[in-house]
């Protein structure tokens, strides 16, 4: 993913330049001289997805346990859930699914610029995952409405087969560039 990213923001950036947009854009991330680090980033954001993973599974086993897992699982009649029951798993997943929020969100934060500082900077991935991420820290607030924005838009584009994604993920990544450039340009 970070290395066709890389390839969209260099077509992006020859668009910005007057240049014109070529499908080869779109594979330049596997040829620009930083392939290397883009891959570096894609397998930073595979580890970190997996260590939230983890930590969610161990949030699940320390709010309801695997005593509580079991019995969920053993379950022959749905409607004999008591209600003391059904609210505590109920807590138990609303605290999985805000850890994973925030998890997911401080994984985006790191990632969002660091294909583009990669291969158009030059950044080594570690330190553009770290720029970004403090971009995206000071941009607290325009990062939220706009990934507010960015989920209500993705939930329209998928209702019709996911054929919206044919409009949003084209605008998406013009507004991945458009931030990098007001951010770092």
């Amino acid at each position: 993913m970070p290395a066709f990213a890389g390839g969209i923001m260099l077509g992006c950036h020859a668009l910005a330049r007057g240049e014109p947009l070529r499908i080869a854009h779109l594979f330049e991330g596997f040829g620009s001289g930083r392939f290397g680090p883009l891959v570096i980033i894609g397998l930073v954001a595979l580890a970190a997805s997996i260590v939230l993973g983890l930590i969610c599974l161990a949030v699940i086993f320390a709010t309801i346990g695997i005593a509580g897992l079991t019995a969920l699982a053993s379950m022959t009649d749905p409607t004999q859930i008591s209600i003391g029951t059904l609210m505590s798993f109920g807590a138990a997943f609303g605290l999985v699914a805000l850890v994973a929020l925030i998890g997911t969100s401080l994984i985006a934060m790191a990632l969002w610029f660091a294909p583009a500082l990669v291969v158009l900077d030059g950044d080594e991935p570690i330190a553009a995952m770290r720029r970004s991420f403090r971009a995206c820290w000071r941009n607290f607030g325009a990062m939220l409405v706009y990934g507010l924005i960015y989920i209500g838009l993705a939930i329209v584009a998928t209702i019709p087969l996911g054929l919206g994604w044919l409009v949003v993920a084209p605008m998406f990544a013009g507004s991945c560039y458009a931030g990098w450039r007001t951010v770092f340009a």
